[in-house]
């Protein structure tokens, strides 16, 4: 007698380990999905972070209203005093106008971190003479 095809019973078998191996790889490919979804919910907190430090450079870099293009040491008396640049919620953690990238540079530059109160994540802007 000829055989064509398979045997219910290898059938079952192969559908039982195939629905095994699956039950034991799908934990892995879970964990995944939702490790993978934390960095779209830390997302804001950087966002708003760069909203803030963004103000502060297109007042340097944009000749508007008040006058700071390219001109450090007003810049740094403007983010200083007042909370023009440094919203509520924020921390003007560094202001230091007299910063040098070597201790050789003749140029000194700006430089300014913000914290963000809530979270405790900063960032940092270097801001040149142009």
């Amino acid at each position: 007698m000829r055989r064509n095809g398979f045997a219910l019973i290898e059938l079952i078998v192969t559908l039982i380990l195939v629905a095994l191996l699956a039950a034991m790889v799908a934990p892995y490919f879970m964990s995944g999905v939702t490790q993978g979804a934390n960095a779209l919910n830390a997302m804001p907190t950087p966002l708003s972070l760069q909203t803030v430090m963004t103000k502060m450079i297109d007042a340097y870099d944009n000749n508007g209203t008040n006058n700071y293009l390219y001109n450090l040491s007003a810049l740094s008396t403007a983010i200083g005093t007042g909370n023009t640049y440094v919203p509520a919620g924020y921390t003007l953690v560094t202001n230091n106008p007299n910063y040098k990238f070597q201790a050789t540079d003749l140029e000194t530059a700006l430089l300014v971190t913000i914290k963000n109160n809530a979270t405790s994540q900063s960032m940092t802007y270097i801001f040149t003479r142009q």
